[in-house]
């Protein structure tokens, strides 16, 4: 449904070293939080597809709630 990719200036994961982005040279190794958004079955699908890349990464999942603006005044749950 959703996907955003962040970069950061600085960061850590995994129990890993702080790493930063210096002035001259970028950090290859720097921390990038991607954000995916869709239900837990897509989710868990797209893990296992790309197991390779994401093996050693933290995985956070958590339960949103999906609303949908229909008109100014109505929302309804999705």
């Amino acid at each position: 449904m959703n996907a955003v990719a962040q970069n950061t200036h600085y960061g850590f994961s995994n129990h890993e070293p702080i790493r930063e982005n210096g002035s001259e040279i970028a950090d290859p190794h720097l921390t990038i939080c991607v954000e995916l958004v869709g239900d837990r079955d897509q989710l868990d699908l797209f893990c296992r597809r790309h197991g390779d890349l994401i093996g050693d990464k933290v995985i956070v999942y958590k339960r949103l709630e999906h609303w949908t603006i229909t008109r100014k005044t109505e929302l309804t749950r999705a």
